[in-house]
């Protein structure tokens, strides 16, 4: 017998479906197709799964839509069975991130290197205090780092421009020194495109945008997985703590759970490996997390609670339409590379695989609900 390979309909980044014209269907189908392969198979005996193997080759990020096809053989009782649809997103072996930082900093700079020196990630950065310290001077300017052909002039001013991008990392940034509308395309990226969206918590920027809640320049601050009320300061006794000594995550069950968190497969090293962690001095006050959020780690010292009488949220993630958001409240996990390089540098490759991988599978969610056949019988 005979098995054909159809590619129904195809879908590339810019979200436009291309049809191609009809070809001889199964009877009961309309629609349009693209012959792609014959594959003779010696059928075996009944109730015996076969697997048929067809080659397909993608340069360009795209879904495709393929019909596998089994012509109608002599004696068949019921011919529309022969055939399967199955959806395939063609996915880079690459995420492209946008990584925005206000000023510098030494989790900007490890970050960054990081980003750079990682073979999965194409990374484009935009620092921010440069990118001003540039418009004054004359003659040569200090170059925005990036991967090889991904260096960047300005920060996209468009959406088609944003969506080049899987992932935007945020460090405490300045929305005076973005494009006007930047925020609100960062909530389109997300929402809508499938983005993922990481932003790190920092003492210069972040307190300030949270007090302006509702401004639209940082409309975007409305994507993030945890709720802050406008003038909230830590207390006196918070302040002390945090200034005695550096305090360690205290990571939640769920946290343990989570890939970002998966220093080993050994549950039983990742414990002593998250235990090892160097702790941090500073982080940002929140009020809490936002209902339906997770929250990956909380603060690890018990004096450290909101007024919910829970320990203050640290790591939190959710989804926003059908992009990730992942916030992170201190800015100092470059001080794990003092245990181990490795743990620092896995753990953000772990971050931006987790926040961009939806944008990947073309915003939508990393698993997929299918059936053995096409169509049933009621009874």
């Amino acid at each position: 017998a005979r098995v054909h390979l159809e590619q129904l309909v195809e879908s590339g980044e810019d979200g436009e479906e291309d049809l191609w014209a009809p070809v001889p269907l199964p009877p009961g189908e309309d629609g349009a197709a693209r012959f792609v392969q014959p594959v003779e198979v010696e059928l075996a005996g009944s109730g015996q799964t076969q697997q048929v193997t067809f080659e397909y080759t993608s340069h360009e990020r795209k879904t495709v839509i393929f019909r596998a096809r089994l012509e109608e053989i002599d004696g068949e009782i019921d011919p529309r069975d022969n055939t399967s649809i199955k959806q395939v997103n063609v996915v880079p072996d690459k995420t492209r991130v946008l990584f925005v930082s206000g000023y510098s900093f030494p989790e900007v700079q490890f970050l960054r290197n990081t980003l750079l020196r990682d073979n999965s990630v194409e990374v484009s950065t935009w620092l921010q205090e440069a990118a001003h310290a540039n418009e004054g001077r004359g003659g040569k300017t200090w170059e925005q780092p990036a991967s090889e052909g991904q260096r960047l002039r300005r920060l996209p001013s468009t959406i088609q421009e944003l969506d080049q991008f899987d992932c935007v990392v945020l460090y405490d940034p300045d929305p005076a020194a973005w494009p006007n509308n930047f925020s609100e395309m960062l909530e389109q990226f997300v929402a809508v495109r499938g983005g993922g969206l990481v932003y790190i918590a920092g003492e210069r920027n972040t307190a300030d945008m949270f007090n302006r809640q509702g401004s639209p320049d940082v409309s975007f601050l409305s994507l993030l997985p945890i709720e802050r009320e406008p003038g909230l300061f830590p207390s006196a006794v918070q302040v002390n703590l945090s200034m005695r000594q550096p305090w360690k995550l205290h990571v939640t069950e769920t946290g343990m759970r989570d890939p970002v968190f998966a220093f080993s497969r050994d549950p039983v090293v990742n414990r002593r490996i998250l235990q090892q962690l160097p702790g941090m001095m500073w982080h940002f006050t929140v009020t809490r997390e936002k209902p339906g959020a997770t929250v990956l780690a909380r603060h690890g010292h018990p004096g450290m609670i909101n007024r919910y009488d829970e320990q203050e949220v640290l790591m939190a993630t959710h989804l926003v339409g059908t992009g990730r958001v992942m916030y992170i409240g201190f800015d100092s996990t470059y001080r794990w590379r003092f245990v181990n390089e490795q743990l620092f540098d896995g753990f953000w490759a772990r971050v931006i695989d987790r926040a961009g991988l939806m944008k990947q599978l073309g915003g939508q969610h990393p698993y997929r609900v299918s059936t053995d056949q096409a169509t049933y019988e009621p009874g």
